[in-house]
């Protein structure tokens, strides 16, 4: 009787055996200069070193291998044995030559040239099917077009009408957006151009949601923590109240909130600066100067009482008077 385990291990090992392959790569660089041969050569040697495989120059046998790379079909022995390496069947359907991996998405833009196979590379980066965010770095030491290649993306955004917001501190792309027709917003203590923080835009809200104005009034708590410090619970509670009786009730309240129709924000030429539409002025109380004399002679007054009890002290003391 054969013995089932022994029967199954026979065969695992005879199709092991089938499912090995020897493959031979061997690689001709050409060049007419020395110099460029010696760097291409490392060149190369350093690309696949640094993907974990073994290269080995062909010292002495520089014949042999020219001709095994021939369309003669002769594996020259010289080198044949040295060359020759295991592959599985998993590893050998890499070395077609017809196929190669590339990054094509039909509504994509132009990123750059595949390296191995000079296939372009078109990239959709708000394909949420296919990626999770439109996140993307651009590394590169300076001088290397990392400004002109950004620049390029977003003339390739605008042609799919793609809207975009380019936040330039140097004022690199000022010139671009007048270019592109498009709006230039100076934020900064000298402006004229304000953000309302109190707007609600429609693109921030998710479609079906109901809760907009809790996560509105969430971030502008947030806000108010940055101008007046850490707030207490209590003081959170205020804000949050009267923050929602504004955004409920829409009504004139003299020196805290003003309805401004769109026409009149056009008036403004769109500048949001609050005291433009409501009036925070606060009139200070008059001072009368004379009670203000009468308190100051008060205050001299029992100064010099005071120092005149401190002088008998000193005195007691054998000090100087004062």
């Amino acid at each position: 009787m054969i013995n089932s385990k022994l029967l199954l291990l026979v065969i695992s090992l005879f199709k092991l055996c089938l499912a090995r392959f020897l493959i031979y790569i061997y690689l001709n660089l050409f060049s007419e200069d020395k110099k460029e041969l010696k760097y291409n050569i490392e060149k190369i040697e350093g690309i696949l070193q640094s993907r974990g495989l073994q290269t080995r120059r062909s010292t002495f046998r520089e014949e042999q291998l020219f001709i095994s790379c021939l369309p003669l079909q002769e594996n020259k022995k010289e080198i044949k044995t040295v060359a020759k390496r295991n592959i599985l069947t998993s590893g050998l359907i890499s070395t077609y030559p017809f196929i190669s991996s590339s990054i094509f998405d039909e509504n994509g833009i132009y990123i750059g040239d595949n390296m191995y196979n000079n296939s372009l590379v078109l990239i959709d980066r708000y394909d949420t099917n296919k990626y999770k965010n439109a996140n993307m770095c651009i590394f590169g030491t300076s001088g290397a077009g990392k400004s002109f290649y950004t620049k390029l993306i977003i003339l390739r955004n605008v042609l799919l009408g793609i809207e975009q917001y380019v936040i330039d501190p140097e004022r690199e792309y000022q010139s671009l957006a007048r270019n592109l027709d498009s709006t230039v917003i100076k934020l900064g203590p000298t402006s004229e151009n304000y953000i309302n923080v109190f707007d609600i835009r429609k693109e921030s809200i998710e479609e079906n949601e109901h809760g907009y104005l809790a996560t509105k009034i969430g971030k502008l708590i947030g806000f108010f923590n940055l101008i007046f410090g850490e707030l207490n619970e209590e003081e959170k509670a205020i804000i949050e109240e009267k923050l929602i009786e504004t955004y409920k009730n829409r009504v004139e309240i003299e020196k805290y909130c003003h309805v401004a129709p769109l026409s009149e924000v056009a008036e403004n030429e769109y500048n949001l600066n609050i005291p433009r539409y409501v009036d925070t002025f606060e009139e200070e109380e008059e001072i009368d100067i004379k009670a203000v004399q009468q308190e100051l002679k008060q205050i001299d007054k029992e100064i010099a009482e005071v120092d005149k009890e401190l002088n008998v002290y000193l005195k007691e003391l054998g000090l100087d008077e004062i």
